[in-house]
């Protein structure tokens, strides 16, 4: 786990003054959206919008209603084209749900990850047509097949596009081409998610009423819009807030056997959504059984519904082992060259990886090192990637710097796939990295809207804050900032799995859950003074409301973040083997008695659970620098005195250790060399 930057919001009083007089928001609110730096434009399209646009304000939909309808009269086959991930799910159960209500001869397909792939493609039209097809609909698709779209309209096959992704330089040959990031588009809202599309082709085949399309399917549109991560403001907005509410009473069955297979207390809550059913929906199109999550979704009969719903469960369990099995393998490969292992961008691969996983692992390297990281599967000579970021690094940008060595690619700034030939890769990693050494450095970075006091911390505060809810992306749920506060009292929770802390501040004790956070991992003690990033829950307990504080992270408060942060790059390039000025590798240089004090600690504590950050926190006071703690560790390693467990987040001091001089070692051979160095060329 790398350290993150804590990054307090400037809030201005001249924009929440101007945010007071045109809302009707409490300060407390307008505090915080001065912080995120919104105008009163931006309001006004975030939080303004009551009622969804008139679908018929998207470009070509009233030629699509046109042609379904069209279809409907004289009985045509309908195919609905659409995606394995949640989005693409959720919107072709949408659509064939509404057309075959209403009569027509419809069939849903949903291509499998490892067979076709994402989007049209020129074996499935085939089948299709030799089945019989008159109109074939995509949905979450479409916009980049130029080639197939071509190819139906050889076969006089009409084709409707309704999707969401960016465009090329032209649209495809079709009857109609639903998208909002169309130029001509006159609609205003453009973040919808490909359900949110099929959500508002219904109402258009409804004559506009949303009510009765609400009914059936806002809770899929609203399922949609949270797992594809979709911007939680305006249009989005509605969706997801009147979407949940139907959720706890849907009519579907396969929603209602999922929400009994997870047992989600509550499924009204982004949270419990994007944590609870759509890992599930995503992990049959990830394991290439997508159509097990559309079957569920449109199932008629309960008994199916819940076997369906037990399956979609245990994928994702299966996904899970896959996930970890990945992780452990890509760490081991990055701890077996140091250089690999603190690279800017963290390149791993392997023969055999899922590449329905893969981009889940490329997440938690990223997560877990702060730093962009591509893993790929290997399949014989040619490689699939999934690339994630973080901050304002794009992995996007740095992988065409190297497009004459793919094969395909796609994405954006914080995610992309690509597709590269196996011997390639090192060139590959190469030119990633040398990119991403012209770039400023970048951290994982938690932003904190405002700092706050006990006195503060109240249900009333609470509900206004809520007001802002749902929280997702692009609506960040606040994070607040409690200062000074004195640890008084540990109490261990669920057999030490979590905690709950009592803290004095400012003549106040207040009560905090830090979930996640292990006893036997928790080595600070009382009297310690701590910052604490935090998120106020309401928590119903015995027919009240109650405020809960939820531990976000926390820090000594003699910790000093800028220069931490400085020198876990000064360790990185270290062990790239890259030059340290003199005054770095100066004061990077451990002395034996620091080495001593080191090693005694960890001795006394017999197994330590954490790694290099946990035990620089615990340390802050003695006021050691981050990148001599890092030799002192890495040195030990190297010297056979001490175990370090990545996988695991433990150190152990080694029993029997071999006799060896510390200063024989790789990496203070190369310190050495560095504070030798004459000043005019260490610079």
């Amino acid at each position: 786990m790398a350290f993150t930057k804590w990054q307090l919001r400037k809030s201005s009083l001249q924009q929440e003054e101007e945010l007071k007089k045109a809302f009707d928001f409490p300060d407390s609110v307008c505090q915080i959206l001065a912080a995120r730096g919104k105008t009163k434009e931006d309001l006004t399209a975030d939080f303004g919008t009551r009622a969804l646009e008139d679908p018929f304000m998207l470009a070509d939909m009233e030629t699509a209603v046109f042609r379904i309808r069209k279809a409907l009269e004289e009985e045509e086959s309908i195919v609905i084209y659409g995606d394995y991930d949640c989005d693409g799910v959720c919107a072709t159960a949408i659509l064939y749900t509404y057309l075959l209500s209403v009569g027509a001869h419809v069939t849903g397909y949903i291509p499998e990850r490892n067979k076709g792939g994402y989007g049209l493609n020129r074996t499935v039209i085939d089948d299709l047509v030799a089945k019989g097809i008159d109109l074939l609909i995509t949905v979450d698709n479409g916009i980049s097949a130029l080639e197939e779209a071509d190819y139906l309209d050889e076969l006089g096959v009409d084709l409707i596009v309704t999707d969401h992704h960016l465009l090329s330089d032209r649209l495809p040959q079709a009857v109609a081409v639903v998208n909002p990031h169309r130029e001509d588009c006159p609609s205003s809202f453009k973040n919808l998610c490909g359900a949110g599309i099929a959500f508002k082709l219904v109402a258009a085949l409804e004559d506009g009423d949303y009510d009765t399309v609400f009914d059936f399917a806002g809770d899929l549109a609203a399922i949609a819009t949270l797992g594809d991560v979709m911007p939680l403001v305006g249009e989005n907005r509605l969706l997801v807030q009147r979407g949940l509410r139907l959720l706890s009473f849907t009519d579907n069955l396969g929603l209602r056997a999922l929400l009994s297979e997870t047992k989600l207390k509550n499924p009204q809550e982004t949270g419990s959504v994007l944590f609870g059913l759509v890992p599930r929906i995503n992990a049959a199109g990830r394991l290439g059984c997508a159509n097990k999550a559309f079957s569920l979704l449109i199932a008629e009969d309960q008994e199916e519904a819940q076997a369906l719903a037990k399956e979609l469960c245990q994928c994702n369990e299966k996904r899970q082992e896959l996930e970890q099995s990945i992780r452990k393998e890509a760490l081991e490969q990055l701890w077996v060259s140091p250089a690999q292992a603190h690279a800017q961008v963290l390149i791993v691969g392997k023969e055999g990886w899922s590449s329905g996983v893969i981009g889940i692992a490329a997440a938690r390297l990223t997560e877990q090192f702060g730093k962009p990281s591509i893993v790929f599967s290997i399949d014989g000579e040619v490689a699939t990637g999934s690339a994630r970021s973080l901050g304002d690094f794009s992995i996007y940008e740095a992988i065409v710097g190297c497009e004459d060595l793919l094969l395909r690619f796609g994405g954006h700034k914080l995610a992309a796939g690509l597709t590269i030939k196996t011997k390639d890769i090192p060139e590959f990693s190469k030119r990633v990295n040398a990119y991403a050494a012209s770039q400023p450095p970048t951290f994982h970075t938690l932003f904190i809207d405002r700092t706050i006091k006990p006195s503060e911390i109240t249900l009333e505060r609470l509900k206004e804050i809520h007001s802002l809810a749902p929280f997702g992306h692009g609506n960040a749920q606040p994070v607040f900032l409690l200062q000074q506060a004195r640890l008084e009292e540990i109490i261990p929770l669920s057999g030490g799995k979590h905690l709950r802390l009592k803290f004095y501040i400012d003549n106040q004790f207040i009560n905090a859950v830090y979930f996640g956070m292990e006893q036997a991992r928790f080595y600070y003690r009382t009297g310690q003074l701590f910052h604490l990033l935090v998120r106020l829950e309401c928590n119903h307990y015995q027919g009240k409301d109650q405020v809960n504080i939820h531990i976000v992270e926390l820090r000594p408060a003699q910790f000093l973040q800028k220069q931490t942060l400085i020198a876990s790059l000064a360790f990185d390039a270290l062990m790239r083997g890259n030059p340290l000025p003199l005054k770095t590798a100066l004061a990077s240089s451990p002395t034996r008695s620091e080495f001593a004090v080191i090693y005694r600690f960890l001795q006394t504590k017999k197994v330590f659970y954490g790694l290099a950050e946990e035990l620089y926190l615990l340390l802050v006071p003695n006021k050691i620098n981050y990148c001599k703690l890092c030799v002192i560790l890495e040195v030990m390693r190297q010297g056979g005195l001490l175990n370090i467990d990545e996988q695991a987040r433990k150190m152990e001091i080694t029993e029997h250790p071999p006799k060896l001089q510390l200063q024989k070692t790789p990496l203070l051979q190369i310190l050495q060399k560095w504070t030798q160095q004459p000043k005019e060329k260490s610079k």
